[in-house]
């Protein structure tokens, strides 16, 4: 009985090296592994730590894309940085610094979404309002629930504002989170202002007071600058919401004129209203069509 050597290399594995040293596929397989793992490895020792969560990072990567907010290209990063810079002034919290810089960028489109979903709120509590109490729905809810039953009606204004309210407390959470991204990072973020005051020298006492008021510094000049920045680009918005609401007033206007006329019209004067009706139905009907045959025309 033979006892071949430990680190003997066998019989098979010696056959395999004289056969033009090919190497099987499966240890070819293993060493690439292996490769790949050691590669991933040291790239995550050397990549850096960051205060922003996955969710963020996305957000940075989606500000990337030429695409993005293509309809509201103020909400892109390109964007919101020339308005950033055009408001550096010599002062402590500067704008153009860079976890200002950050913090407006990522929570721009947040506070965006956050302010359109108020102005829609109050616009449907409007329009739930004026159903209640004045017995007359908005043909923007009619249009949408094809009926003027005040339960079908009242439900769906419901559901809508539970739906804004959801949403706006979404955003709420998103932008709280920002922040204590934000007041994490600011005792990192050094003044030269913190270092001497007038006389040269700065107490224990008067630099913890220093830092205990930095982060709120630092967070209400982030959402000061974030609010006036939307302001300026989301005032179309708001008027077209305002344009909603008085066009619901008018028409409950012209409801109760209409009311009105049908308690004290003669029968002569109603018979010329279903006549002046059915030729304005005509006409609705053919300007419709017109206008369909030119955007046809136009697309070709």
């Amino acid at each position: 009985m033979t006892v071949t050597h430990p680190f003997k290399p066998s019989e098979a594995r010696s056959r395999r090296a004289n056969e033009n040293d090919e190497i099987p596929l499966d240890e070819c397989t293993a060493a690439t592994n292996r490769l790949q793992k050691n590669k991933k490895a040291v790239a995550q020792t050397k990549k850096p730590v960051t205060l922003v969560s996955n969710d963020v990072t996305s957000a940075l990567d989606s500000e990337q894309k030429p695409k993005e907010y293509k309809d509201r290209p103020y909400l892109r990063a390109d964007h919101i940085r020339p308005y950033l810079y055009s408001l550096s002034k010599p002062t402590d919290i500067g704008p153009t610094a860079r976890h200002i810089n950050r913090f407006v960028t990522i929570s721009a489109p947040i506070y965006d979404a956050w302010i359109r979903d108020n102005y829609e709120y109050q616009v449907i509590e409007k329009l739930l309002e004026i159903g209640m109490e004045d017995k007359h729905w908005a043909h923007e809810i009619v249009k949408k629930t094809i009926t003027r039953d005040d339960t079908v009606n009242d439900q769906y204004c419901i559901d809508k504002i539970s739906q804004r309210q959801r949403a706006i407390s979404n955003h709420g959470n998103a932008v709280t989170k920002l922040q204590c991204e934000l007041k994490a990072f600011v005792p990192y973020y050094h003044d030269a202002s913190d270092i001497n005051n007038n006389n040269g020298t700065v107490t224990a006492h008067d630099l913890a007071a220093q830092n205990a008021r930095k982060p709120k510094l630092h967070i209400r000049a982030a959402d000061t600058i974030t609010q006036e920045y939307l302001m300026i680009h989301i005032k179309k918005f708001a008027e077209i919401c305002a344009n909603r609401v008085n066009t619901a007033y008018a028409e409950l206007k012209e409801f109760v004129s209409l009311k009105t006329f049908e308690e004290k019209a003669t029968p002569v004067q109603r018979a010329h209203v279903k006549i002046l009706q059915e030729k304005l139905e005509i006409l609705h009907g053919k300007q419709k069509t017109a206008k369909f045959l030119k955007e046809e025309i136009q697309c070709k």
